[in-house]
């Protein structure tokens, strides 16, 4: 059985959901309770222009004698919710959009309407025939002046964490029904990456499709099975999340919506840190964890390592210990396509969301690419197809291979694939680094992708050629130490 098939099967079956969730780090508890940010997006949802209420609008006038009796109802169901429904404060271009998008959002419940009354007649729709009038709203939602560097897609391969728990299935990719992706909008983008995704394959969600474009939102539809359509909305977020970990932006929201019938859920889902006794006492987890600043300056840390061995405050060792985070999904309140109103809110739902994907966007693609240069490498292990597989030692040591080899950048990815920087390394009598736990410093300031490197018997690196010497090699691990670099939740593989 295929793996996109083995994920199809695993969320019909609570049971084997449940087990893979865990091994993945899945909250599969799904919370009403929005935190703040969430319910910003929903306040924004209901945010109408002054004319949505008025039936003599002008901007209902091409389709009054087209979609009657949904505008009639669009105005019942409005009258009836002037508590929820705020007027007047809607940005002009997103009044001016509402307006085109309006034969669309009128179509949704006709649409669904014919399919049941021709039922008992042609038989039950099928999916792409309950779909289609969705997937033509979402067209237009992702793809206008205002959005230029976002897609809506059909029918793409994600790829999925492996879990190694014991008894676990194993399932690396799972195809989604819809995906919106977002990139940078400029030519310059992919050159300005130290490592690319086919180097580091953690920075894409897509599955086996190198590239870095960044998934914001995944729609599952199923034609009677609600359940099943939920749980295959949190897989395919669990891509967008564990992409957004390895950029190292674990407080970035992933959206879904399960489509099962005439109803539509949707949800978010971002990294927190999980609940632990320490809180209890006022701490908590991400507090403890989390790096603390360091000012001493290197010629100090380098002191400091040499006589004692271990690394420095502020060094990878306060990194988020493992398992200390997981996802958490949040739901937003149902939709229905049978109500005109609803579909409004949903689109508009969008639209603000689209708006939070921007800032993401800014965050992550800024100028100076920080988080991206000083995370892309040491995160690409999480994709189930990873190339780590293909580059284990064939020996009998433990330690990590590095193969002799003259690639440009894949010389310091190949080693980096094999670590999530959170661990220690010491320095020998003749100042060279030695690996305590496994881990790896950072060699982006110094490695061009032209030194050779191996790993001896005691997994320690020796610089094949003369290019740099060891004070160079210390002092860009310790300027790593330095650096104030943002804590990565990295996720342990279950034994």
């Amino acid at each position: 059985m295929s793996s996109e098939n083995t994920a199809s099967v695993i969320c019909q079956i609570e049971a084997a959901f449940k087990q893979w969730a865990k091994s993945i780090h899945l909250d599969q508890e799904i919370y009403q309770d929005l935190p703040d940010e969430l319910q910003g997006l929903l306040e924004a949802s209901r945010k109408f222009p002054a004319w949505l209420g008025d039936p003599d609008a002008d901007q209902f006038k091409p389709y009054r004698k087209i979609f009657a009796v949904e505008i009639t109802n669009l105005q019942r169901g409005l009258a009836r919710r002037t508590t929820d429904v705020v007027s007047e404060q809607t940005d002009p271009e997103t009044a001016e959009q509402l307006s085109l998008v309006l034969p669309l959002i009128l179509s949704i419940p006709l649409r669904y309407l014919d399919l049941l009354m021709t039922a008992q007649i042609c038989g039950q729709a099928n999916q792409a025939e309950i779909r289609t009038a969705v997937d033509q709203l979402l067209n237009h939602a992702w793809r206008d002046k205002g959005a230029p560097n976002f897609v809506h897609l059909l029918e793409r391969k994600l790829q999925l964490p492996e879990s190694y728990a014991e008894g676990s299935i194993c399932v690396t990719e799972t195809t989604s029904d819809s995906i919106v992706l977002f990139w940078h909008p400029g030519e310059e983008f992919p050159s300005k990456f130290l490592c690319m995704p086919l180097e580091a394959p953690a920075l894409s969600c897509l599955a086996r499709k190198h590239t870095l474009a960044v998934l914001h939102w995944a729609t599952e539809y199923t034609q009677d099975d609600a359940l099943a359509a939920s749980r295959q909305t949190r897989m395919a977020m669990v891509s967008g999340l564990y992409q957004r970990r390895a950029l190292g932006f674990i407080d970035h929201f992933v959206f879904g919506t399960a489509h099962s019938g005439n109803r539509l859920e949707v949800f978010a889902g971002r990294w927190e840190p999980v609940e632990s006794p320490d809180q209890e006492t006022g701490a908590s987890p991400a507090e403890q964890d989390a790096p603390t600043q360091d000012t001493t300056p290197p010629g100090a840390l380098e002191s400091a390592l040499r006589s004692s061995n271990k690394p420095p405050n502020g060094s990878t060792s306060n990194l988020p210990k493992r398992d200390k985070y997981e996802i958490k999904i949040y739901q937003f309140p149902e939709y229905s396509p049978l109500s005109s109103l609803d579909m409004v809110e949903y689109y508009m739902l969008m639209r603000a969301s689209r708006d939070l994907a921007c800032k993401y966007a800014a965050d992550i693609f800024s100028d100076q690419y920080g988080k991206v240069h000083s995370l892309a490498v040491e995160n690409c292990t999480w994709p189930g197809d990873s190339p780590r597989s293909e580059q284990k030692s064939t020996g009998g040591s433990q330690n990590p291979t590095l193969e002799i080899i003259k690639e440009g950048r894949r010389v310091r990815a190949n080693f980096l694939l094999e670590h999530d920087g959170t661990d220690e390394w010491e320095f020998d009598d003749e100042g060279r680094l030695h690996l305590v736990n496994g881990g790896g410093p950072d060699w982006s300031e110094h490695d061009d992708g032209t030194n050779e490197w191996e790993v001896d018997d005691e997994g320690r690196l020796p610089l094949m050629t003369d290019q740099l010497d060891s004070d160079q090699i210390v002092q860009a691990y310790l300027r790593g130490l330095a650096r104030d670099k943002p804590a990565d939740p990295v996720v342990e593989d279950v034994d």
